[in-house]
């Protein structure tokens, strides 16, 4: 099965504006993936001085098998001569150029061959394969190709091109089970006379397996379909008649969050299995009639409950509560087939599933 991944544009730390006060950023993030359109988004950062800034633009969720390659590239511009739409569209463009050069060249070349490729697709220096490539792309930009114009002390301040296989992806998540960091330091080109000195940027980026990670919270939400694998769950049994509740997307369990586990309002949520002795990961599904069951923790006694005031509503927390009786629909669950083994577990209440949320 492929895995699922996102990568992100986390945070941008500026140690030196290229400006000589603020500059004002603009960044874009394209993702491409094989037999696919670049996918690209773009936002206004504002006017920034010295300083760490939060960033927070993240790709669409995709899919890749081993031995595909992906390609993944950023780009932050300052600029505060030309209108925020024209700057957007501007990166954007950009940054789907980039994406379409190096989608031609990782379906011939390999590893490092990929920038050299690259470069000779865009008419520039070999473009470096994770870490700045400013000084190589700097020219490009700054040239008109995309049709952004830098005058004064405008122009880019940060520019990189990601190509990781399906194979490394998963090295570097640790098996699909971690969020991957990496911060890129950025020194500046030229500045004009009269602006800042150069600009010096570090921009940190990240690729997480798209699936619900420890401590992911469960939740109630419609049911989106075959597809859906968080929303898939597996009763497997760990003796005395207890079982535990495997979420098909990434393998974690239902677990009631430890230091609470005895307290109504104890958050449900997924972890690994910690085995046969963590009785707050073991649950019983009790009759209450007419074909639906309580779920009930063998850490406690309590009964998994979607919170009573929000059960119709997308986004459900699901908690622990003391059982109030055949009449409290929220607190009643039914198991249907879902193929393959798995199963949607719906809310009587509103009819939604048990959601491990994505985010």
């Amino acid at each position: 099965m492929p895995a699922r991944y996102v990568f992100a544009v986390e945070s941008v730390e500026i140690l030196n504006t290229r400006s000589q006060h603020n500059d004002t950023d603009y960044v874009s993030c394209t993702l491409t993936v094989p037999s696919s359109s670049p996918s690209a988004k773009a936002k206004a950062l504002g006017d920034l001085n010295n300083g760490t800034y939060s960033i927070g633009l993240s790709s669409d969720a995709f899919s890749v098998n081993p031995g595909d390659v992906i390609t993944f590239n950023y780009l932050i511009v300052n600029s505060g001569h030309a209108s925020q739409q024209e700057i957007i569209g501007g990166v954007t463009k950009a940054g789907d150029a980039l994406a379409g050069a190096a989608a031609t060249a990782a379906a011939t070349a390999v590893g490092a061959n990929i920038g050299a490729a690259v470069g000779a697709e865009l008419g520039t220096a070999v473009v470096p394969i994770i870490g700045s490539a400013l000084g190589a792309l700097g020219g490009w930009l700054v040239g008109g190709i995309v049709g952004i114009l830098f005058p004064n002390c405008d122009g880019p301040v940060a520019a990189e091109l990601i190509a990781l296989t399906g194979v490394a992806l998963a090295t570097n998540t640790a098996n699909n089970t971690a969020k991957y960091l990496h911060t890129t330091f950025h020194p500046g080109t030229d500045s004009a006379v009269g602006c800042g000195s150069n600009s010096k940027y570090n921009v940190t980026w990240s690729v997480r397996p798209f699936v619900p990670l420890n401590g992911t919270s469960v939740q109630l939400y419609d049911n989106l379909g075959p597809g859906q694998f968080n929303q898939q769950w597996q009763l497997v049994d760990v003796g005395d008649g207890w079982s535990r509740i495997v979420c098909r997307d990434g393998g974690r369990v239902i677990d009631a969050e430890k230091p609470n586990v005895g307290n109504n309002g104890c958050r449900i949520q997924v972890w690994d299995y910690l085995g046969d002795g963590q009785t707050n990961q073991h649950w019983r599904i009790v009759d209450v009639g007419d074909g639906w069951s309580r779920f009930e923790c063998r850490a406690s006694g309590k009964v998994l409950d979607a919170e009573k005031g929000n059960v119709q509503n997308n986004g459900c927390r699901i908690q622990l509560w003391d059982y109030l009786g055949s009449n409290q629909y929220n607190q009643h669950w039914k198991v249907y087939d879902a193929g393959g083994g798995w199963s949607h577990i719906v809310c009587r209440e509103s009819g939604k599933v048990l959601d491990a949320q994505l985010v």
